[in-house]
């Protein structure tokens, strides 16, 4: 869509050279080199500019690419449904795999990744659909996690935003989290404090230029300024 002209080309599964492969597209990203990422449940394409086409990305061919994000580093992340995340040196063309393993604590939280964020202080963070979420530690590629044994309502997490005072926000399918990484302070708002629904949806969350949170769940949306959490007894306006 050119907001300019509002001109839309609709690009789809069609058979021709260079068009997408498969219509579940999942995530879309453009990172510093200017390279427009898109991925579905099957593929990850490079969009060409040159010929208004697609070219796969066949490193990561055949898998669920759920989203993307560039680090601080220029490091490209690819996150996947069932296969853990992917870390991509476009400058090397090197790629290193992380998978969750049960038997080390310190690894990935779980394969099925939902989210990729990377906070105020170049942290990264991954969201997970059953293991809670995880700090990547650079210095040594390992991970710390966060799970229901450290206060969260649910291993299930989805969208993160991180409000002007560093704390971490992020729906689950059993509440609205509020999440101090430098405290480890948990705050759990649910049904009980007012909100719609405690079942919250995959990619829907937005910090708004204004600074304000918008949360989609299955039950409409959540609406409201983080800056006026300050106290706990803050109920999320709906």
């Amino acid at each position: 869509l050119d907001l300019k002209t509002n001109h839309c080309r609709h690009y789809e599964k069609d058979g021709h050279p260079n068009s997408i492969l498969n219509n579940d597209i999942f995530a879309i990203y453009t990172d510093s080199r200017n390279t427009t990422w898109v991925s579905s449940t099957t593929e990850l394409y490079t969009y060409v500019p040159e010929i208004d086409g697609f070219k796969v990305f066949m490193p990561m061919n055949g898998m669920f690419i759920s989203d993307i994000l560039e680090d601080k580093n220029g490091n490209i992340w690819f996150t996947t449904y069932n296969l853990g995340v992917a870390r991509y040196n476009p400058d090397t063309k090197e790629i290193k795999r992380f998978r969750h393993d049960v038997k080390n604590p310190n690894s990935l939280c779980y394969d099925r990744i939902t989210c990729a964020f990377e906070d105020s202080k170049k942290r990264l963070w991954f969201a997970s659909e059953d293991g809670g979420f995880c700090r990547y530690n650079e210095t040594d590629d390992t991970f710390t996690r966060i799970t229901t044994k450290q206060g969260l309502p649910s291993n299930v997490v989805y969208k993160i935003l991180e409000d002007e005072e560093g704390n971490l926000w992020f729906g689950t399918n059993r509440g609205l989290v509020r999440f101090h990484p430098d405290k480890n302070d948990i705050r759990v708002f649910t049904t009980k404090d007012g909100l719609l629904g405690n079942q919250f949806n995959y990619k829907s969350a937005l910090k708004a230029r204004n600074g304000k949170f918008y949360f989609g769940g299955i039950d409409g949306l959540v609406a409201f300024d983080p800056r006026e959490a300050k106290t706990d007894d803050f109920v999320p306006p709906i």
